[in-house]
């Protein structure tokens, strides 16, 4: 649904919006204590990512200059990245403290709405441009 709507009218600061929803979904994970605060949490993760991709997406194919299969590539080496890491970080940063600790690693959406601020600023201005 999320795509459909981007589609049609492109959200320069949508990834802004991804990452505030993604560090609510974590502050709620970091304070579940039952397993639907679990499920509303990763209700909450999957929306920012519904949000976050398909604008993503687009982003970096403009920002490749028209080569699609280079823009997929980085962007798609940039995810599963992330997705190697993430356990990783979890072993030592929230095992050994305990669940609370997640909340540590907000500082990632926290710097990445920061730069998405300013890719944001440079998609809308591009898009003007082609209008």
């Amino acid at each position: 649904m999320v795509g459909t709507y981007t589609d049609k009218r492109s959200q320069p600061y949508s990834q802004m919006l991804a990452m505030a929803l993604l560090i609510v979904g974590m502050f709620v994970f970091a304070n579940a204590h039952s397993y639907l605060w679990i499920l509303i949490a990763v209700f909450l993760v999957g929306i920012a990512s519904s949000i976050f991709h398909p604008e993503s997406s687009r982003i970096a194919y403009m920002a490749s200059s028209g080569k699609r299969s280079l823009a997929q590539s980085i962007f798609q080496i940039g995810g599963n990245g992330g997705m190697a890491l993430a356990p990783i970080v979890v072993a030592y940063v929230v095992l050994p403290r305990g669940q609370w600790a997640i909340m540590w690693l907000v500082a990632v959406p926290l710097l990445g709405q920061l730069v998405a601020y300013y890719i944001g600023g440079w998609y809308k201005e591009h898009l003007l441009r082609q209008y």
